[in-house]
């Protein structure tokens, strides 16, 4: 089981992280990342278990810590993609260990299912590369995922909030492609209440 946590603030179109959590426990181990931001660079990190460096990984560079994304705060910026082609971006992401980058390639579009609250029905598909930085092994592991271009991601529009949201995650496995899809969407502000909602 694993619990994420991030915080920031949205400036224009660019989510600002301020901070970043992943807590995780199994019947082997348990542990957690966090991650300290101070003006769009990581000031600070921890992780529990230490992973120690393995053989001919690339150095992380203090250079590399620079207008940086967490893992969940590059969901976030996905949400404020340009609407002519929301996949025409590129996320920066520290994880605590590695730093690397999402690119992201316009596919094609598809037709969604309806939910309520969501009433475009029309899905912007994403070809998703894992670009490595720094923080990793040259392994067989880190380059075959690096040469994947299977992983796709589909952005849908929600009106209602001007927002772009992931639908449906895609990645290819050694037993077919795993599927993470969307079941339900709530978005709130402090002040002004629910603005926009979507579900089965």
């Amino acid at each position: 089981r694993g619990t994420t946590r991030s915080s920031g603030r949205v400036r224009g179109n660019r989510p600002n992280p301020a901070g970043y959590t992943f807590d995780f426990k199994s019947k082997d181990q348990s542990g957690f990342v966090k991650i300290g931001f101070r003006k769009n660079e990581v000031s600070n990190f921890q992780m529990r278990p230490l992973m120690p460096p393995k053989a001919g990984e690339v150095p992380l560079e203090r250079g590399h810590l620079k207008k940086v994304l967490d893992p969940l705060t590059a969901v976030m910026a996905m949400t404020r993609s340009p609407r002519r082609n929301p996949c025409a971006m590129k996320l920066p992401v520290f994880d605590g260990k590695q730093r690397f980058n999402l690119q992201l390639f316009y596919k094609g579009q598809e037709r969604l299912p309806s939910i309520s609250g969501a009433n475009s029905q029309v899905g912007f598909v994403c070809q998703v590369r894992y670009q490595p930085v720094s923080g990793y092994a040259p392994d067989g592991a880190t380059m075959a995922m690096a040469q994947e271009r299977d992983i796709e991601v589909v952005l849908r529009s929600v009106p209602n909030a001007n927002l772009m949201v992931p639908h449906e995650i895609r990645i290819p496995t050694i037993a077919g492609t795993a599927r993470l899809t969307s079941q339900s969407l709530e978005v709130r502000l402090p002040r002004g209440g629910q603005i926009a909602a979507a579900g089965r």
